[in-house]
């Protein structure tokens, strides 16, 4: 169990190896409970830690950029104009989903 954490741990991402860790220690601990096993091998198996990932702030030229990008292209209707209402309002996406303005009395949003 040792060497295959260790080999593991090496080869994949650490959240992938966190939910394989997990699969395992549950399917030891499903054995154990039926009496197969007289000990679960997978129990001192610990999580490795996952790092969150760095937010890349673009710069106004790239947001400019990725702007027109958006608007022009078919498939994204209305996404540059969401995204630049998002970007400059400061409000998230469930307040633009429920058709209000935080902080702002009986305001509505104009949807599509």
């Amino acid at each position: 169990m040792d060497n295959w954490s260790i080999t593991r741990s090496k080869q994949t991402a650490p959240a992938t190896y966190n939910k394989e860790a997990e699969r395992l220690r549950h399917t030891l601990a499903f054995v154990l409970e039926r009496g197969v096993l007289q000990s679960n091998f997978g129990a001192h198996l610990k999580r490795r830690r996952v790092a969150k990932p760095k937010i890349a702030v673009p710069t106004r030229e790239q947001f400019r950029l990725l702007l027109a990008e958006l608007r022009r292209d078919y498939r994204a209707r209305g996404a540059g104009d969401l995204v630049e209402f998002l970007a400059t309002s400061g409000c998230r996406l469930s307040a633009r989903g429920n058709g209000v303005l935080p902080g702002v009395e009986g305001s509505q949003l104009a949807r599509r």
